[in-house]
């Protein structure tokens, strides 16, 4: 059986894909081909700098629709691994068919989101307010012992990454296997 050859890397809320950096260099030393996109508007960090307002009426949907975008274009289904609200994406990703696995690192909580902020409860809400949205399997990697919330970038992240991997590449559904 042949495993999935991408890995698309989904950062969190306040980052960039530059926050994958260390991730990207370790997957592409393994093999993989890597996508570590930013979120619309966020590409350009000096211009996000000047003017944060590019991004202000961003919502989950148009996250999730750029990911889903991205992932069409691959010609068999990637590995999609996300911190934080990118874990979130991931499940919403994995539901609609579009990984071979995925891995949700400290996700953005599905239930008792009544703990975020307001402003990310009114831009989640139409994609979290059904727990329908959210049956397809995942893994989830929450911080351990020793560990904090970004466990993707403190000391050890090479141990995060690398049962990450490890867990999607075993898991992974192959092309055969995934949907039409």
């Amino acid at each position: 059986m042949q495993h999935p050859d991408t890995v698309v890397l989904i950062h969190g809320l306040f980052m960039t894909a530059l926050s994958w950096e260390n991730w990207v260099t370790r997957y592409t030393d393994k093999g993989f081909r890597v996508i570590a996109a930013s979120w619309p508007g966020m590409d350009d960090i000096e211009a996000l700098r000047r003017d944060p307002s590019i991004v202000q009426d961003l919502g989950i949907a148009e996250v999730v629709d750029h990911y889903d975008a991205l992932i069409r274009t691959l010609e068999s289904p990637p590995i999609i691994i996300g911190h934080s609200f990118g874990g979130a994406f991931t499940e919403i990703l994995l539901d609609r068919g579009l990984g071979a696995a995925g891995v949700a690192i400290d996700a953005a909580a599905v239930r008792g989101i009544l703990k975020l902020p307001l402003s990310q409860l009114r831009a989640g809400s139409p994609i979290l307010k059904s727990p329908a949205n959210f049956h397809k399997a995942v893994r989830y990697v929450a911080p351990g012992p020793g560990r904090v919330f970004f466990q993707v970038a403190e000391p050890g992240w090479e141990q995060v990454a690398d049962y990450a991997l490890d867990w999607a590449v075993t898991h992974a559904r192959t092309a055969a296997t995934a949907p039409a």
